[in-house]
């Protein structure tokens, strides 16, 4: 079937001229045959006359109302055929600037992977940025680009195989190329966390004294990793991954750990003031000498955590689990414990208690000994506190 759009888009001169050779002809006809002819061979009355000339008029009217439809209908079909044409331009032009930026975007990431493994610090550090440009700009990238640069880190930043943390240990900081990684993954558009493959994986790696401030890492990897005297104030570390983490002298403060899991993490001496540990699990965590003022603890477990010398001041530990938990030395001074099960805490004393506010439904250990040094020897009860009606 022939394309009508095409048809008259490309004839459209010719059908013009004939619809106007048509229309004289018709013109011509009605003369000779309502007004010539019958003057020779049948002559009429003036109103005779009258009335064939009106009725040729109406002819020629119709016909020339019907070849302007039809000129008209053309006109629409050629229009549309215009637009048509026109849509398929913008498809193909669009299609081709796609094929374009995709050849474009491959020859850059295959020029910054290239730069990313020169031997100088400038060029590599061209080749991070050039692939965090590529994230931004390409989503279907933006993966591939984190899961390159997150093995460049996990391959550069290796622990040591006989490392020592001494506590006058003087503060470290990553390579800048590993650094700047970093900074890369932390500032990376929020928009994109959600549909990443897999979480960012940086299990096993040696980060101390990375700077991660307001860093996004819902969901990360960060298993046996270092990150002892690293700022991660403000950082996102929601449901991450923390197990055998270290985080020792870490700046923590204002961290949202919420529904992580820091199963055997150390947080020696880690300030996590005013940090959210809603529901977080932190089993077996080594915590001494922490500072955990205004931290909200809800819901958090720390079954088996040491937070010896640790301060607790004006923390809500009313919602947490603390089986085993031992309060050597710890700071709950102000620390709300209404309700809180401490039954099977380790190390709290009657001073520690006073400080905290409690109430009759806060659950203290049951024996205390009367004699510190005897390992078996008579038990009593700690005498009544003051608690919160």
């Amino acid at each position: 079937m022939p394309n009508l759009p095409e048809f008259f888009t490309k004839h459209r001169r010719h059908i013009a001229i004939g619809a106007a050779a048509i229309i004289f002809a018709v013109v011509a006809i009605n003369v000779f045959v309502y007004w010539y002819f019958p003057r020779y061979v049948n002559p009429r009355t003036p109103a005779d006359t009258i009335d064939t000339l009106q009725t040729s008029i109406q002819i020629t009217s119709i016909v020339v109302s019907l070849i302007g439809s039809v000129l008209l209908i053309g006109t629409v079909i050629t229009a549309l055929g215009s637009i048509s044409q026109t849509q398929q331009s913008l498809e193909l032009n669009r299609e081709q600037l796609r094929v374009t930026q995709e050849s474009q975007i491959t020859e850059r990431f295959t020029k910054a992977i290239e730069q990313l493994g020169s031997d100088k610090l400038a060029i590599r550090l061209g080749g991070i940025y050039g692939l965090e440009r590529i994230a931004k700009d390409s989503a279907r990238d933006h993966w591939t680009v984190m899961e390159v640069l997150t093995a460049y880190v996990r391959a550069t930043a290796i622990q040591p195989e006989f490392a020592v943390f001494p506590d006058d240990d003087p503060r470290r900081k990553p390579a800048p190329d590993v650094q700047a990684i970093l900074t890369v993954i932390a500032r990376r558009d929020v928009a994109r966390i959600a549909s990443e493959a897999q979480p960012i994986d940086l299990s096993g790696t040696d980060l101390r004294g990375a700077y991660l401030a307001g860093a996004h890492l819902e969901n990360a990897m960060l298993n046996r990793a270092w990150l002892d005297q690293s700022d991660l104030t403000d950082a996102h570390l929601q449901n991450a991954l923390l197990k055998g983490t270290r985080f020792e002298k870490a700046e923590m403060s204002r961290t949202n750990l919420s529904n992580a899991r820091l199963n055997h993490a150390v947080l020696l001496r880690a300030n996590l003031s005013k940090a959210s540990l809603c529901n977080a699990r932190l089993p077996f965590a080594k915590l001494s000498k922490a500072e955990l003022m205004e931290a909200d603890l809800t819901g958090a477990s720390f079954v088996g955590a040491n937070f010896s010398h640790a301060s607790l001041y004006s923390v809500d530990l009313s919602k947490s689990k603390f089986e085993g938990t031992d309060f050597t030395g710890a700071d709950i001074s102000k620390a709300t414990l209404t309700g809180a099960n401490l039954s099977h805490a380790i190390g709290l004393d009657q001073v520690q208690v006073d400080s905290a506010i409690v109430d009759r439904h806060t659950k203290l250990p049951r024996l205390i000994p009367a004699d510190p040094s005897a390992k078996y020897g008579p038990y009593s009860r700690p005498r009544p506190v003051a608690y919160e009606p």
